[in-house]
């Protein structure tokens, strides 16, 4: 029994350095962490230095006559919390036939970055019609909701004067600030504490875990087609049993999974931690500021994005290594199998579909999920054992999972990954042996039930 266990920790420790030292792998754990770190940060970053490359100013074209657009020019000042409406907005008045050559000397000054944008006020706007608006942000949806919500503080403070209110108390209408809008769904199981936010970083882990279950399950069937190919196999098992070979090749491959998943998430949590550092405290405030004003409007900014990383907890963090664990463990052994059936790498792609099969079906799941994590096909692809390790996560991410179910779906995949190492087992020690033709259906069932 000492000496099976000597064995086990030889093969498990030498399939674990082998993969370790290679270049991709240390190329692939180093750098990865730098990559989700700007996925989360560095769009804030991008953010404020656009901002600085373009002048917030907004140019506004009152032809209305009326003095609509210092009205606005004031809301928007108010919006932006500051008093200083020359900052935030360049009223020209023009006459209405000045229109269209007031927009060709606009739109010259917003090419050469002078200003961001402008609008035109005219009759029809001031109709309840129409506002137009050209910019190098005109596709921004934040954007167009703050421009329209000040146009329409101006037209009620225009309204207002027309009907003889007070200065005073136009002032106060238009310098009333806007309130930041805090959503909360509410779906059948009660209060939903999801944000946009966590819907990204979740859908982002998910495929995160897809693609590192397929790799290195893929990394399993290259290994033990290639020591079948090259004959090592044969000198191995004649001092180890093949159900000891394959154990330490599952064990130590799923090491090294779990290896670069700690590397991965504590250098991003480490990079994410010190970015007051890294870019310095001014850029991140400001970026931060940048991001949350994008979120306005009913959105969301990628200051929302880092806030859902650093608030996430450790619990699910370790939930994420435990499934990703027991993933790689449960597919790594169902590749091995196959891998042991076939001699060649053409026969490994065929015969491997059906595994592949499973894992793009998990995949197609994530969107679902993500939609609505408290669905019944979200409960119960979250228990099966070939889903559960990227589906049950999604659902920790953005609802309250009932521990028993967290529970249950961490035994039902435990038990699944005993049953598949022992079929890959029963398999490989006589798959491993087994040249020239595919086994049939018939033959694989023989080798499983052989005493």
């Amino acid at each position: 029994m000492a000496d099976t266990g000597s064995k086990l920790w030889a093969i498990i420790r030498r399939e674990y350095v082998e993969r370790v030292r290679t270049r991709w792998f240390i190329f692939s754990t180093l750098f990865a962490p730098l990559i989700f770190a700007g996925f989360v940060f560095l769009p804030l970053l991008l953010m404020t230095r656009d901002a600085k490359s373009v002048t917030p100013r907004v140019l506004i074209l009152d032809a209305t006559q009326q003095g609509l657009g210092t009205l606005v020019a004031r809301s928007m000042a108010a919006m932006q919390g500051t008093q200083e409406e020359a900052s935030t907005a360049d009223v020209r008045v023009i006459q209405p036939d000045a229109i269209a050559a007031s927009r060709d000397s606009a739109t010259s000054e917003v090419a050469r970055r002078l200003a961001s944008g402008f609008i035109v006020l005219d009759s029809t706007t001031l109709r309840g019609d129409t506002v137009q608006y050209a910019g190098r942000k005109a596709d921004s949806r934040s954007d167009r909701v703050a421009l329209a919500s000040a146009v329409r503080a101006g037209l009620a403070a225009l309204h207002l004067k027309s009907n003889g209110v007070s200065n005073a108390s136009v002032d106060s209408v238009i310098s009333a600030p806007l309130p930041a809008l805090h959503t909360e769904a509410i779906n059948d199981a009660g209060r939903d504490t999801s944000t946009p936010a966590k819907a990204i970083v979740a859908t982002f882990v998910a495929f995160f875990l897809y693609m590192t279950i397929l790799l290195y399950g893929q990394s399993m069937l290259s290994g033990v087609i290639e020591e079948k190919m090259s004959r090592v196999s044969e000198i191995v098992i004649s001092s180890v049993k093949p159900e000891t070979l394959l154990a330490g090749k599952i064990v130590g491959v799923t090491a090294v999974g779990l290896t670069q998943q700690i590397v991965w998430i504590g250098g991003t949590i480490a990079l994410i931690s010190a970015r007051a550092m890294l870019f310095g405290a001014p850029a991140v405030a400001k970026a931060q500021a940048a991001g949350a004003a994008a979120g306005a409007g009913g959105g969301f900014g990628s200051a929302d994005m880092l806030a859902a990383v650093v608030a996430t907890p450790w619990s699910w963090v370790i939930a994420v290594l435990l499934f990703l664990l027991l993933g790689i463990l449960f597919y790594g052994s169902l590749y091995a199998a196959v891998g042991a059936t076939v001699g060649s790498e053409q026969d490994a792609r065929q015969a491997a579909t059906p595994v592949i099969m499973l894992i793009v079906l998990t995949a197609l799941l994530i969107s679902p999920t993500v939609s609505n994590p408290n669905s019944q096909l979200a409960l119960v692809t979250s228990l099966l054992p070939f889903s559960s390790p990227i589906i049950m996560p999604i659902r920790m991410a953005l609802s309250d999972v009932p521990i028993i179910q967290v529970v249950g779906s961490l035994v039902i995949l435990a038990a699944s990954c005993l049953g598949a190492v022992w079929l890959a087992g029963r398999i490989y020690r006589v798959g491993l042996l087994m040249y020239g033709k595919r086994p049939s259906l018939a033959e694989l069932r023989r080798w499983i039930f052989a005493s």
